[in-house]
């Protein structure tokens, strides 16, 4: 009989080690390091694979295909999260008054009718407002305004 050959996967640099012994032997990053950087963006991340995932955002690639609509994402999250699309399920539950909704940011924006919350403000008048999309709106005033003309 062959003895098969075990992997085993170092989460640092990302290679294949066949003794779990060498795995030890390999430097520990510390908790808050984040050595790899994204030469597109200098952006730094803890390990190979997660630079990886990241690096997708610059290539434009899309790898992962709804298999509902055919819609495709760029990351498993980002797929995982449209998902919720295709079914009734609103797994986010507001504790304050029962609400539910489909993703996490849907209920954390819907937390601001509770809280008063308006994080979103103005650089040029400094209103604030719930969402992003709300400023984005408002910023529009300021974009159509004319300058007055001196006598």
């Amino acid at each position: 009989t062959h003895e098969i050959e075990k992997l085993y996967k170092c989460i640092q640099l990302g290679n294949c080690i066949s003794k779990i012994s060498n795995l030890n032997c390999h430097k520990i990053i510390p908790k808050n390091e984040k050595p790899y950087k994204c030469t597109q963006c200098k952006k730094c991340f803890k390990t190979p694979s997660i630079l990886n995932t990241h690096q997708i955002i610059h290539t434009g690639e899309k790898p992962y295909k709804c298999g509902e609509c055919e819609k495709c994402f760029n990351t498993t999250s980002d797929l995982n999260k449209h998902l919720t699309i295709h079914t009734d399920e609103k797994p986010y539950k507001c504790t304050l008054c029962g609400k539910c909704f489909k993703t996490k940011s849907d209920l954390n924006k819907h937390l601001r009718v509770h809280t008063g919350e308006k994080p979103y403000k103005c650089a040029q008048c400094g209103k604030c407002f719930k969402t992003k999309s709300d400023l984005n709106k408002h910023l529009r005033i300021h974009a159509d305004e004319k300058p007055q003309k001196s006598a």
